[in-house]
């Protein structure tokens, strides 16, 4: 077994991604404790990232797995093909046109060793020609700040489930392999918010956390990436995707019923709550009044108990300006433009 699986979803990026295998092969942990799983997600420049991909695999065969999709299925869809083919003890993340710092892998394998967590979530520096340079490497030992935490404490767990301690990206983190398995976790397909499907339901399995300071991955940000280009184009991505996350949480029924109110308020957060706060500030994008009107009806069906709900009342002022909407009768554009002032105003992004 190998002590890490990476997975590196891949899309027109033969002129990136080599620099990508160039940060793991360079790792401090030799490259045959290290499998990395290249998916090419239906590239359509003429061969270009198979040609590499392919050179990549002949500079390390016993290291690299290429698969080939027909379908172009995003970064989700070809993850959710890595995972199928993943065999490491731990499991990482990689964007192809991304890097890793070069003690990433040994670091964080000793760390999850040493502390047998079975996630471990760190920091990312921003670099490239529209990315500020910022790196914690000058730091001391001293100065870099770690916590554990052990979620057999509901409420420890809890806090991570409303999104209080954590996030839920995919690329920030490091897996035990076993987790990912038993947990049955797959990322959404076809879209540009895929992640939460797949990290959120793992922090209603881990036994034990640990977050750290240390920044171990490099976001290349330049014209034409994800981070950059798509995100304002894809705003109702956001709301279905949580909607096939609360259809999966359901399914577990342990889980769901044990952690309900952290479950309803983490989908109101984010279906509900962000949605409009992305319409209004943070996405440039229109949220139509009669989708408004759907989100309303679909957190009352889900929900109809929702102002019972505990937690609620010490979260966010914006999420209970923006619960306190989920009833309202908001029938015309100017009411609707109002609400969603109120709740961008109640968090503090707009005077």
């Amino acid at each position: 077994m190998k002590k890490i699986s990476i997975i590196i979803p891949c899309y027109n990026v033969s002129d990136l991604v080599y620099d990508s295998w160039n940060s793991i092969k360079n790792q401090t942990m030799d490259l045959s404790d290290i499998e990395c799983i290249f998916i090419d997600d239906a590239s359509t420049d003429d061969g270009l990232t198979w040609k590499m991909l392919n050179k990549i695999e002949e500079e390390a065969p016993e290291s690299v797995k290429i698969i080939h999709s027909d379908e172009n299925m995003r970064q989700g869809g070809a993850r959710n093909i890595g995972l199928q083919y993943a065999e490491g003890e731990y499991l990482m993340f990689l964007d192809a046109d991304d890097m890793y710092r070069s003690d990433a892998c040994m670091s964080l394998y000793q760390k999850a060793k040493a502390g047998d967590y079975d996630i471990i979530q760190s920091k990312h520096n921003m670099v490239g020609e529209l990315g500020e340079k910022k790196s914690n490497n000058g730091k001391s030992a001293g100065d870099i700040q770690e916590k554990a935490y052990e979620l057999s404490d509901d409420n420890i767990r809890m806090m991570f489930l409303i999104n209080a301690i954590g996030d839920f990206g995919c690329t920030n983190k490091f897996y035990k392999m076993k987790l990912v398995k038993e947990a049955a976790v797959h990322f959404a397909e076809h879209v540009i918010y895929e992640e939460p499907l797949f990290v959120y339901p793992l922090f209603a399995y881990a036994d034990n956390v640990l977050i750290t300071e240390e920044a171990y991955y490099q976001y290349n940000l330049h014209e034409g990436s994800t981070m950059t280009s798509e995100l304002g184009t894809h705003l109702m991505e956001h709301p279905y995707v949580q909607l096939l996350l609360i259809e999966d949480m359901i399914t577990r029924e342990d889980v769901y019923k044990k952690y309900y109110y952290a479950i309803m308020l983490h989908f109101i957060h984010s279906y509900y709550t962000e949605t409009l706060l992305f319409a209004r500030v943070n996405r440039g994008a229109n949220l139509e009044l009669s989708y408004f009107h759907e989100m309303q009806n679909i957190c009352l069906k889900l929900f109809p108990d929702y102002k019972s709900n505990p937690i609620l009342k010490s979260v966010s002022p914006y999420v209970q300006r923006a619960a306190e909407s989920i009833e309202e009768k908001i029938e015309t554009q100017e009411d609707f433009l109002q609400l969603l002032d109120d709740v961008a105003r109640a968090a503090g992004v707009v005077a």
